[in-house]
């Protein structure tokens, strides 16, 4: 008699192999769900990281450029006075 490593015992060991297939099987599967939760929380941090960017530059995107003009020394500004 074998046992496994979850301390199951094994009184056959033609049952070993599609023990050790399923136990393979539910690890791959585990593997999957993790590295799926983890590239979805990458993508949502990402996302969420590049929408407060954009939201940024439109809002302030005008009066910076605004600004840039209004000091650059190439452009002249004259007002009445």
């Amino acid at each position: 008699m074998r046992c496994l490593h979850s301390l199951i015992p094994v009184t056959y060991l033609c049952k070993l192999p599609e023990i050790l297939e399923l136990a393979a099987f539910l690890q791959l599967e585990l593997f999957w769900g993790s590295y799926q939760a983890l590239l979805f929380s990458f993508y949502e941090a990402f996302f969420r990281l590049g929408s407060q960017i954009l939201r940024t530059a439109f809002t302030n995107g005008c009066s910076y450029s605004a600004q840039v003009q209004a000091n650059s020394t190439d452009c002249v500004h004259r007002y009445p006075g």
